[in-house]
């Protein structure tokens, strides 16, 4: 992953997800997703399980603070 690359991004695309893909199966839309990607925007405790739950993560590996 790259320095600065948000881990919702590296996750997305490591499974092959479109942006619109995987907003669409967390239940958000793109321009969420993208401002998440994007770090201009925190998602909700329930988005953010989500968005972990598609990903097959936690949601401290994707929006902790040691990240």
């Amino acid at each position: 992953m790259a320095d600065n690359e948000h881990p919702v991004r590296a996750g997305r695309i490591a499974r092959s997800l479109s942006q619109s893909e995987l907003a669409k199966r967390a239940g958000i839309s793109r321009q969420a997703l993208g401002a998440i990607e994007s770090t201009t925007y925190q998602p909700s405790v329930s988005v953010a399980l989500a968005i972990a739950r598609e990903l097959g993560a936690s949601v401290e590996a994707l929006f902790g603070e040691s990240r």
